[in-house]
């Protein structure tokens, strides 16, 4: 990590067991554990040898719930998106960051202009296409139309949706800094940018 973190985030990106910052489990049998979450529960390393290897899986995942270790290190450990885009966006988008939409980005502005990056495409049996990514500045909400960055392609959002878990949560709208489920663009794909007006 040291070796490849940028100069001003080397101690900040470097991770240590003991801060919570490093876990150790399995997700196929379902448990993890942190130094942070063994003081707390006071399950040990000993443990988890003796259920595993009795093939007490099942136990262990109650024990050490691994959605407990992994959101306690999300929590702990990330940088919020009002953070985080201060520095990923210059890294990641190739336009000018003085910009408006630039500023937005950089900004997480939710009454900005709406930039929008697909990340993923899934089929759901009953909703169809689903891109999710992350809402960089503005909002979406049901019924906007978007534009694909850099072309005339447009298409009208049916649904939006925000995950909680595994599960997709309806709502309104979502704002910047989210992580959106989109039911409508039907030519979305990961990697490409969408705007409520064009923004190249």
């Amino acid at each position: 990590m040291r070796r490849m973190a940028p100069d001003e985030f080397v101690d900040e990106w470097s991770v240590d067991p003991r801060d919570g910052s490093v876990a150790f489990g399995s997700g196929y049998d379902n448990w993890a554990i942190s130094v942070p979450y063994m003081l707390k529960t006071g399950v040990k390393f000993p443990d988890i040898i003796e259920y595993v290897s009795t093939g007490r899986t099942k136990e262990i995942a109650q024990r050490a719930k691994i959605n407990d270790v992994v959101f306690d290190m999300v929590v702990r450990h990330l940088p919020s998106p009002h953070v985080a885009q201060k520095y990923r966006i210059p890294n990641i988008w190739r336009g000018d960051v003085t910009s408006p939409i630039g500023q937005a980005m950089l900004n997480t502005d939710a009454s900005g202009p709406t930039s929008f990056m697909v990340t993923d495409i899934t089929m759901d049996p009953s909703a169809g296409e689903i891109a999710t990514g992350r809402l960089f500045s503005g909002r979406i909400a049901k019924g906007m139309e978007l534009s694909l960055a850099g072309s005339k392609v447009k298409n009208r959002v049916q649904h939006v949706s925000l995950f909680m878990g595994p599960e997709r949560l309806m709502v309104d709208e979502v704002t910047a800094g989210n992580i959106a489920a989109v039911i409508g663009l039907s030519d979305a794909y990961a990697g490409r940018r969408w705007a409520r007006r064009r923004h190249d």
